[in-house]
């Protein structure tokens, strides 16, 4: 599985990085067959937009937003 980290218009600190990395490989639990995870994070405004992408293997991708 791999987990792939993307930002838009600014960057995150390397710990946000590996903490992200660490949350998105618990889905894993879940999921069952997970083939990739894409999040990508997105400043705009002073505001953070997060969408996360779980691509399972055999069936649909799973989209999840937030913002704050």
């Amino acid at each position: 599985m791999q987990v792939a980290i993307t930002c838009r218009h600014g960057s995150i600190s390397s710990e946000l990085h590996e903490y992200i990395t660490r949350k998105s490989e618990k889905v894993v639990r879940y999921l069952g067959e997970v083939s990739e995870i894409i999040v990508t994070v997105d400043f705009e405004g002073g505001r953070a937009n997060v969408e996360m992408l779980v691509e399972i293997e055999g069936y649909h991708t799973i989209v999840a937003h937030v913002e704050g």
